[in-house]
């Protein structure tokens, strides 16, 4: 129980306000329970903290109710193996303001007589009652505060049990000692504990005028009920033992003999439960348990050094003061806590280093805090889960729903198809191995494991359960994780939290499995308006956002004025009707099996909340709602709301829809007209979701008026008439929307410059991890950076960004990249940015943001024809909707800036050619033809010191083939007799990308045809570009895709129509000696001159000419091999860059630099110390200028800074002399 503990910054918050980004919080440990007063987020922290130890058997601690947590005043509930002891920490400041506070709050609370309460802490009072024997408070009168304290202890039948003449407190400066700090024990406490044994001692004081009071409780006779909630062991999955894990589970799968072909909902609750209990079980007889921390286990930090300070401390070796003595300990932990980071950090790969970006983060494992339920406090974990669940889930449903089409059309129902083992190794593939598990704690990385080694029962679960419309019991449960929003002061409030489903991964890939299905439907049929930009494929928050920027731009070039309204929906995922959502389903088509399963697995669902480490009693769920950890929520989501979509038909409107986020935007000759019609389509809306069970969450709403450079500011209020009154909705300056901060004015400053103010707070927690002199190297410091700070700087750029005269609005990110990339390359911030920008291989932003223009630009082939974006597309484009408004052509000497849409596809072209989606349904593979269809290529990685043997071994292959009746192609040339071939061009639009696609389909084709009229079986061709081989045969929109519907038609009917045929296509590598490739090559420059083919002309890179008047050469975006080298320390890297740039610690720079104090001359004598004068000519250098010329014997600066064999010269060690 600590008084005044430590309170401090501990990380750096995202956070778009500078002044906020300081998280602090007070001393925390993994082998202790840090109880702190909770809602203290500022600067000025709580006087009281209480620790309670992690690892002794028996030992439960949780936030007491017997008094309302304060400040300075803290109690705390310990449990001992049944025995309830509650624990008040006390601390009472001098400042008379907050003494009172803090007393009022003590004395003013009844306490329980009927278990042991113990009251210590500072109370900063002296009365004759506690005063130390023989000193001068024995006969002072006592103050009013100090009366008032001691008439509380005597009326409460408190005890104070100090020995009266041993001080608390040591005097110091003419002070004399004194008893301040009390310990107070009910009757209860004095009857249970025989032996308390409290004692006062300076030892272990750390030099403080305050001496430790140690006092002991053990078992007693009050016990509170409280059973043993430890919780269950945790495993480690080490992938070193898979071979173990998967014998284990084979061998306990076999035992269970389950019903792999299903008939009864009862076959499926015996498939399901045998799966995940034979996974469990496994995972106990093999995995390693993880530690939970010995008692007396050291930090990992801790040194011997910090030992021996300790020892210092506690038992003096010499006559050194107390006061240096703790000094010293204090010394070193620091350099012992800064030793240990740089160990980590330097240890860090590519596959580890995000984990320590948790370092700055500030986050600190804590009991959740009383939570208010019954208008009072409850702390128990059980009791807190029943509060803070009777908030999250609803108790019924706001109204009676109607089964009604309200909007949706009635659409024939599709057919249903078996799942495939193709689509559930899809799904997994795309899951984390890392993810939290459910209540059986089987992960990912295990159903992997499962499901490779036997795919055969779970494929037959999940068929079974679609089969029989049934989902089992065991995988209807799911644990609720309570995660605190952020930002919140008052963290006894249930609505402080929020709750997070952690479902059984078994059901999870299931349910995977059909929302890619439902994605599918949906995207392939239109069931969905495309006014919904979430919850579905091939959309984002960015395009929404283009749609409305373009739309508020179309809008004030025909003069009208423009209004935006946003709103959220009332607890959207948790009072979705499941009648109407099922109904809604059929209407839509979907299959039968698919509607029937679904309400199984929406029935009688139940709920496991896990609170402060317990995981509670079963909490059964209303019928209302989806899991919103589910990877169904979003897509039911989005059908579900398909009728407000439809409900909203009025020609001065726009509607978007980004799942629970809806807003309106309004056009019309004024903002007052706006104004009006918002709240006639605000209501409207409200009308629509109340006959889904739904309502807005109106005070939540948002308004915000645009005004164009004509234009003049509005204050027209949104006025929603409601039961209990009428609600004004007050115009904004700036609104928050799907991420992006809308100005008045459309120009997206502020948006910058909270986007810079969040980059900049989360570079600030990245430089703990790395600087000039000890951390992680350039190469990992430069992947976060990239990774971390540069999404956040580009966040929303395609809504502002064109590229002229926009130096003012790109400033800010670009000085918040200056910093990035100074950090990384540990310059000085005087170092110019444009080298700094070339050694880190990171463009100016300006140069990125024009590539990401251009990346974006190429996108707009891919997107669906009725998407709102592709509408919006320019009159020369096919998807254009002509009734839809479109802003005119700026003229040059406007200030007016483009519709963000109008200014992409300039980069573009129309006739690109268009990406198909949604060829092929997800339980269709690919590859129908496992084994008879091969592309075959190298596994990832570097191939450049395999090349030549992957060459002998094509040779060898070939000639094999060449004498079994085998037809072997190489893009447009055969093996031995040369059969046809083939030459042309696909015009100056193309790539090479475009050219090898579109050479191994045509030669696909036509090896198919020779092959049917030779009844030839096997077809092997060979390809020297890597993609192509990769992605001939996928149907998912790519760039030519073209070619892979045409090599698709014609292999996949070659290979239908007998199944001993096969075809193989196979990468080789480019100019290695084959004479096939050899003479296709030979052939594609034949090609040259020929005319294009004009139906090739439109291919997916037109734009690649407007690219190079932005760029006219290509980034090199690799970092340097002397840098991108993992074992450069960092010290090292910016030493070279300090060299390199002329700037760092040499004699010459301090001269120029005349802030900076110090002697600008050279140890050796020399005037000035100079970078040539260290490299060249400074006697002192001698020995490591040998490593300089063995590589540059003329010291050539061009060698040695211009090639990497002299950057490993000057990185490398000095030679031994």
């Amino acid at each position: 129980m600590i008084q005044d503990p430590w309170w401090g910054r501990i990380g750096y918050d995202k956070t778009i306000d500078p002044k906020t980004i300081n998280i602090y919080g007070t001393t925390n440990s993994p082998f202790w329970m840090c109880f702190s007063p909770p809602g203290i987020s500022g600067p000025k922290g709580p006087g009281v903290s209480i620790y309670v130890r992690r690892d002794i058997p028996g030992l439960l601690a949780q936030y007491s109710d017997s008094l309302p947590p304060h400040p300075d005043v803290l109690a705390v509930d310990v449990i001992y193996n049944g025995s309830l002891t509650t624990l008040v920490n006390v601390y009472i400041h001098g400042d008379n303001k907050r003494y009172e506070e803090a007393l009022n709050h003590l004395i003013c609370h009844p306490y329980p007589s009927s278990h042991p309460i113990v009251i210590a802490g500072d109370f900063n009072a002296h009365h004759p009652n506690w005063a130390l024997e023989g000193s001068k408070w024995v006969d002072n009168h006592p103050n009013p505060n100090a009366r008032l304290l001691d008439n509380w202890i005597s009326e409460n039948d408190f005890h104070i049990f100090n020995d009266l003449t041993m001080p608390t407190c040591i005097g110091r400066r003419g002070q004399s000692d004194s008893i301040i700090d009390l310990t107070l024990l009910n009757s209860a406490t004095v009857d249970a504990f025989e032996d308390f044994e409290w004692t006062c001692k300076a030892e272990g004081a750390m030099g403080l005028d305050h001496n430790i009071i140690l006092w002991t409780i053990s078992l007693h006779i009050h016990a509170d009920g409280t059973t043993d909630t430890k919780p269950p062991p945790n495993f480690v999955i080490d992938l070193e033992i898979e071979d173990d894990w998967t014998s284990c589970f084979d061998f306990l799968l076999s035992l269970a003999h389950l019903p792999l072909d299903p008939k009864t909902p009862a076959d499926l609750e015996s498939m399901a439960n045998g799966i995940l209990q034979a996974m469990t079980q496994a995972t106990q007889d093999t995995m390693p348990q993880k530690k939970q921390g010995k008692r007396g286990s050291q930090l990992p930090w801790w040194s011997s050094k910090c030992s021996k300070a300790l020892r210092e401390l506690k038992h003096p070796s010499d006559s050194r003061s107390r006061d240096v003595r703790r000094a010293a300990l204090r010394g070193a932990i620091r350099r012992a806590c800064k030793s240990h980071a740089n160990k980590v950090c330097k240890a860090a790969t590519v596959g580890n280093i995000f984990r320590y970006t948790n370092w700055y983060k500030g986050k600190r494992w804590a009991p959740l805090p009383p939570i208010c339920f019954g208008g009072g406090l409850v702390t128990q974990p059980q009791q807190k889960a029943i509060a803070l669940t009777d908030k999250f889930f609803p108790k019924a449903t706001l109204a009676k729903v109607l089964l009604e089409p309200i909007g949706i059309p009635l659409s024939p129902q599709r057919p249903w198809h078996s799942i495939t083992k193709e689509e559930v190794e899809a799904a997994l593939a795309d899951l984390s191995n890392t993810s939290a598990p459910g209540a059986f704690g089987t992960n990912y990385q295990l159903l992997k494991w499962a499901f490779s080694l036997n795919p055969v029962p779970i494929l037959a679960l999940y068929n079974g359960c679609l089969t029989l419309g049934y989902h089992p019991t065991c995988l209807c449960n799911a644990v609720i994780a309570v995660i605190p929003k952020p930002n919140c002061n008052n963290m006894s409030n249930p609505k402080s939290y929020r709750p997070i489903s952690l479902l059984e991964t078994l059901s999870k890939c299931l349910e995977k499995v059909i929302t890619q299905r439902l994605i599918y439907e949906s995207g392939k049929f239109n069931l969905i308006p495309h006014l919904q930009f979430g919850g579905r494929d091939m959309t984002s928050c960015i395009n929404a956002g283009l749609c409305l920027t373009h739309n508020v731009k179309a809008q004030w070039a025909l003069g009208k004025h423009v209004s935006l309204l946003t709103m959220d929906v009332s607890g959207y995922f948790n009072n979705i009707d499941h009648a109407r959502l099922v109904y809604t389903l059929r209407r839509l088509g979907f299959a039968h099996k698919i509607c029937q399963w679904l309400i199984s697995y929406l029935h009688e669902r139940t709920a496991q909340p896990k609170i402060d480490n317990t995981l509670c009693n079963l909490i059964n769920l209303l019928a209302v709602g989806i899991p919103q950890g589910s990877p169904l929520s979003p897509i039911l989501s989005s059908i579900y709301s398909i009728p407000l979509l439809r409900a909203i038909q009025d020609p001065q409107v726009h509607t978007y829809a980004y799942v629970d986020n809806f807003s309106i935007l309004a056009f019309s000759h004024s903002h007052s007209a706006n104004a009006q019609i918002l709240k006639e389509i605000a209501l409207l809306a409200n009308e629509t979701l109340q006959l889904l069970g739904l309502e807005f969450e109106l005070p939540k709403s948002n308004l915000i008026h645009f005004i164009s450079q004509k234009q003049q500011p509005s204050n027209a209020k949104v006025k929603i008439p409601l039961e209990h009154g009428a609600l004004n909705i007050t115009p904004k300056v700036v609104v928050q929307w799907l991420g992006f901060y809308l100005d008045q004015k459309l120009n997206f400053q502020e948006h910058i410059r909270y986007m810079a103010n969040k980059a900049n707070a989360v570079l600030a927690g990245l430089q703990m991890l790395a600087n000039t002199v000890r951390g992680m190297t350039m190469r990992h410091a430069r992947i976060l950076f990239i990774s971390c700070v540069q999404p956040i700087l580009t966040f929303g750029l395609l809504l502002w960004f064109h590229g002229k005269l926009q130096k003012s609005l790109s400033n800010p990110i670009q000085k918040a990249q200056n910093a990035g990339i100074q950090w990384l390359t540990g310059a000085f911030k005087t170092t110019p940015t444009t080298a700094l920008h070339h050694l880190a291989s990171i463009p100016p932003i300006h140069i990125y943001l024009h590539r990401l223009n251009t990346n974006a630009a190429t996108k707009f082939r891919a997107l669906p024809k009725l998407a709102k974006v592709s509408r919006r597309l320019p009159p020369s484009w096919d998807t254009h909707n002509p009734s839809l408004p479109y802003p005119p052509k700026p003229k040059s000497n406007t200030t007016i800036t483009p519709s963000p849409i109008t200014r992409l596809a300039a980069l573009s072209h129309p006739d690109a050619k268009f990406q198909t989606p949604y060829l092929n349904p997800p339980w269709r593979p690919d590859n129908p033809f496992p084994g008879r269809l091969v592309c075959a290529f190298p596994p990832g990685g570097s191939l450049k010191n395999c090349q030549e043997k992957i060459a002998e071994n094509a040779n060898r292959l070939i000639n094999a083939l060449a004498h079994k009746g085998t037809l072997v192609g190489f893009s447009d040339s055969l093996k031995e007799s040369e059969v046809a071939k083939f030459s042309g061009g696909i015009g100056p639009c193309a790539n090479i990308f475009d050219a090898k696609m579109l050479a191994l389909a045509l030669i696909a084709q036509r090896c198919v045809r020779f092959a049917r009229s030779h009844n030839i079986q096997k077809i092997h061709v060979f390809l020297d570009n890597l993609a192509a081989v990769r992605i001939i045969n996928r149907t998912k929109p790519h760039p030519a895709q073209y070619a892979s519907i045409l090599f698709r038609k014609e292999v996949h009917a070659f290979l239908r129509d007998n199944p001993r045929r096969t075809f193989v296509v196979q990468w080789i590598p480019g100019h290695s000696k084959i004479d096939g490739n050899k003479r296709a090559n030979r052939l594609a420059n034949e090609g040259l001159n020929l005319r294009p083919t004009a139906f090739f002309n439109p291919t997916s890179t037109p734009h690649s000419k407007t690219v190079r008047k932005h760029i006219p050469r290509p980034l090199s975006l690799k970092l340097h091999p002397i840098f991108n080298n993992p074992s450069l320390p960092c010290s090292v890297s910016s030493c070279l860059v300090h060299v390199m740039t002329g700037h760092g610690w040499f004699g010459e720079y301090k001269d120029r630099m005349p802030f900076i104090e110090g002697s600008h001359k050279c140890p050796c004598g020399k005037q000035v110390q100079s970078v040539p004068h260290l490299l060249f000519l400074c006697p002192l250098s001698e020995d490591s200028r040998k490593n300089l010329t063995n590589v540059a014997p003329d010291l050539n600066p061009l060698t040695l800074f211009g090639s990497t064999k002299g950057l490993e010269a000057d990185t490398a060690p000095p030679s031994p002399v």
